[in-house]
């Protein structure tokens, strides 16, 4: 199964409301051997729209991309997959 979304799958989902099924972390590399930061990029639960559909232009092709909290998180097919599920 490709990680890519097709023109037409992403297209379908453009104006959609997802819901998070799991929530998706953020972690920065370690600053030392005991400190590890991370926070919540996307709770589970949480509710969005697909506001934009963006070509990566490379390994990941085509990205649903959802505004969250005045951010932008891009999902992959596998992610979107992982992570979300259409509600309306």
């Amino acid at each position: 199964m490709s990680n890519q979304f097709t023109i037409e799958e992403a297209t379908s989902l453009f104006g959609k409301t997802i819901e998070c099924v799991k929530t998706r972390v953020w972690s920065a590399p370690e600053f030392d051997d005991k400190t590890d930061i991370t926070f919540d990029l996307l709770k589970k639960g949480d509710e969005a729209k697909v506001d934009c559909i963006a070509n990566s232009h490379g390994a990941d092709g085509i990205l649903i991309s959802l505004l969250i909290d005045e951010d932008w998180l891009e999902f992959n097919k596998e992610q979107f997959q992982e992570h979300c599920v259409v509600v309306g």
